[in-house]
């Protein structure tokens, strides 16, 4: 019977993975500033999309906020379905890996995310889903400076901590003040995220929402998100397991005695 129950256990856990999909439309960019970056000139911050019908995990998500984007591909207004995935199964479309397109994300690539998203966090400027969090203070020069992070985190192959907008793969362009402005957010956000990467004590949960995608018609734009740890059924499984082990000890201390 405890095996079919930790079967039963791991099954649930498998279902709810498998479900973790949410409808989403993106709205606008609420706190932006136009940049030239390598990949054009953008309205570069975290995007405000409309999330609902969410399944097992991605449930979290129902609601309207401002999250990042993590591929290099383009937003609409049109209602897509998104799949909650680990950042190193993502992008969908691998062909959004503007660092290197065709393949996903590397494990040190979404280390130095989850070291951006917990500076970000450290900093008050993201919630417990990934949203960007105003607060009437420099909103569009955080919201880019983020931006950029988390794109400068997964689009340069370097090997360790390391965020350069000068060089690499990824290059802000732009030179005029606002840009020096958004720099300086930059630096002091990465100054804080080369701590907690180098002290392995990075955000954990990180997700990306990933877009479904036609072969012709690009009309999503892959999100970063956060679920809590750990997530409900592996908790579950946890306490089950602990359970377990608990009666197990107690058998072996009878049969001693």
């Amino acid at each position: 019977m405890k095996s079919i129950a930790l079967i039963g256990v791991l099954t649930l856990a498998a279902g709810a993975a498998s479900a973790d999909t949410i409808t989403g439309r993106f709205l606008n960019v609420p706190n932006g500033v136009t940049l030239n970056v390598s990949t054009g000139n953008l309205n570069v911050g975290a995007l405000r999309h409309e999330w609902t019908n969410g399944n097992g995990e991605a449930a979290r998500f129902n609601g309207t906020y401002a999250t990042f984007c993590v591929d290099n591909k383009n937003a609409t207004g049109t209602a897509t379905s998104f799949e909650l995935r680990e950042v190193t199964n993502a992008p969908r479309s691998t062909a959004g890996n503007y660092g290197n397109p065709g393949n996903p994300y590397t494990a040190m690539q979404a280390k130095r995310l989850a070291a951006v998203v917990k500076a970000a966090q450290d900093l008050g400027r993201m919630g417990s889903r990934g949203e960007f969090i105003t607060t009437g203070t420099d909103d569009n020069l955080w919201s880019a400076a983020i931006q950029l992070a988390v794109w400068e985190s997964l689009w340069e192959s370097t090997n360790g901590a390391g965020w350069d907008l000068a060089g690499g793969t990824f290059v802000l362009n732009s030179t005029n003040g606002t840009s020096n402005n958004v720099r300086n957010r930059f630096n002091t956000l990465i100054a804080s995220a080369t701590t907690f990467f180098n002290t392995n004590n990075v955000a954990g949960g990180v997700r990306v929402l990933a877009g479904t995608r036609g072969t012709t018609n690009e009309t999503a734009q892959d999100q970063l998100v956060i679920v809590p740890l750990p997530p409900a059924a592996w908790a579950g499984l946890g306490a089950l397991a602990g359970v377990m082990g608990v009666g197990y000890v107690r058998r072996r201390k009878l049969a001693a005695e």
